[in-house]
């Protein structure tokens, strides 16, 4: 339903933007107040357009760092379990393998999140309202974006506020006594710019919306 940020944004002005009228304000065909607010309204609309398309650039960039992190992270994973095995049979384990796979985990879902959300990797059940127009589409991705963004805010508050209490009491990991809480901070920047996207994604559907 929404549309995915493409990461070959280019700053161009707008489709639709009034036609140039410069040689008719100069001639005085045009009375001078049009000119000026045609001239201003095109200047705000290049403006504006040329400003999302620098932010979903930015975000999709960002997004697509963290997933490269989390990748990475997926591949530490899978070697760390492999070669745990592999050294078990020697009778020596690798100490804290379980606590690591916690932790790489956990970079794994939480840095990954945004750049599935940019390219719409997750799930959405469109059978119901692909029936429907393209504004009402447009509407719907607009409230469940609302809905989205605000749960996700309140996932990024709570787990910071969580690793600042980890952080506070000073807890670590009972076998490799690594802290919890940078994973923690990594993981609520991970859905803090998960926001990102979905605020992107909502300007493109209110255009939709508002769109006579």
């Amino acid at each position: 339903m929404q549309a995915g940020l493409s990461p070959g944004f280019r700053c161009s002005r707008a489709r639709g933007t009034a036609p140039d009228v410069s040689l008719n304000c100069a001639s005085g065909v045009v009375p001078l107040p049009v000119c000026l607010r045609l001239k201003f309204d095109r200047a705000g609309s290049d403006w504006r357009r040329c400003t999302e398309e620098l932010m979903a650039r930015f975000v999709t960039k960002l997004s697509q760092i963290l997933d490269r992190i989390a990748g990475w992270a997926l591949v530490a994973t899978m070697v760390l379990v492999v070669g745990n095995i592999i050294l078990r049979l020697f009778k020596r384990p690798i100490e804290g393998t379980y606590e690591w796979v916690g932790f790489l985990t956990t970079l794994v879902i939480g840095l990954a999140v945004a750049y599935c959300a940019v390219h719409n990797g997750h799930i959405a059940i469109t059978f119901l309202t692909e029936r429907l127009s393209p504004r009402v589409q447009a509407g719907i991705d607009l409230a469940v974006g609302l809905i989205s963004l605000a749960f996700l805010l309140l996932v990024s508050w709570q787990l910071t506020g969580y690793a600042a209490s980890m952080v506070r009491s000073g807890e670590v990991a009972p076998t490799t006594n690594v802290p919890f809480y940078p994973f923690i901070y990594l993981a609520a920047f991970g859905f803090l710019v998960y926001c990102l996207v979905i605020l992107v994604n909502l300007g493109e559907a209110v255009r939709k919306v508002v769109r006579k």
